[in-house]
């Protein structure tokens, strides 16, 4: 049985959530007025559809998991990564780990690593996230938060994310008025030049329930902060850790 051959994958399932606030996200438009007001841009290259990708302000990773990283990584394509985080583990005749890294080429990508019981690391997949087309959920297929991380558990962030100082208070100022879903953010995917700044955003949450054990589902939060510094949240869809994670 191969490493992921513990994956107890129904398949990829999970309905994308409705749209929160007015219209979804703003379009980008070529005005320079607009976006030199756009801070958060302007030290990344432009990606497809007029996102940018977003660069790693901060590493948020114990030595131990930077060390199974980095061995897991030598001699690879992998190996000139900058590892930020980890998303979800699962638990294997060892541990599996799904990372999220800053390519060094404008671009994060979803590492999954093997680490086996003495501790030999290898990399399972390499995936980059197309900040145009973050792989969400199927909304044609009836199922939950944990058909898009299979066995997969998330983990759930002990602090702030991989974010500018900037992003953070816009996702906190739009949280306040999105209601059911409590969110920790993991990290600014891209952001776009508009009428103000749309974030593409990656994050740990769960509905708000009774039950304080509710498990974290990982969630593409898109935000929108407009000239004045009002933000709204304008969508949310189930991120599909799955989709990039090859079996």
């Amino acid at each position: 049985m191969s490493k992921l051959g513990y994956l107890a994958i129904a398949g990829v399932c999970a309905a994308t959530i409705a749209l929160a606030g007015c219209g979804g996200a703003q379009q980008a438009t070529s005005s320079s007025a607009e976006q030199s007001a756009s801070t958060a841009a302007t030290e990344s290259t432009a990606i497809d559809g007029g996102w940018s990708f977003a660069p790693l302000d901060e590493i948020h990773l114990s030595s131990d998991l930077g060390d199974i990283f980095a061995r897991a990584a030598k001699g690879t394509d992998a190996e000139g990564y900058s590892p930020a985080l980890v998303l979800a583990t699962q638990v294997v005749a060892g541990t599996n780990y799904a990372f999220l890294c800053d390519s060094g080429n404008q671009s994060w990508h979803i590492v999954a690593v093997y680490n086996d019981l003495q501790g030999n690391a290898s990399i399972i997949s390499d995936e980059e996230i197309d900040i145009a087309n973050v792989k969400i959920a199927d909304a044609e297929k009836p199922g939950g938060d944990e058909d898009m991380v299979g066995a997969w558990e998330v983990v759930n962030p002990e602090e702030p994310g991989v974010v500018s100082e900037a992003a953070m208070l816009a996702f906190e100022k739009a949280s306040k008025t999105y209601t059911g879903m409590n969110f920790d953010i993991l990290a600014v995917l891209g952001t776009q030049a508009v009428a103000g700044t749309n974030y593409k955003v990656l994050c740990a949450g769960a509905q708000v329930t009774a039950d304080p054990e509710t498990e974290p589902s990982l969630y593409v939060v898109d935000v929108y902060e407009d000239l004045e510094g009002a933000s709204e949240i304008t969508d949310v869809s189930y991120f599909n850790l799955l989709g990039y994670i090859n079996q």
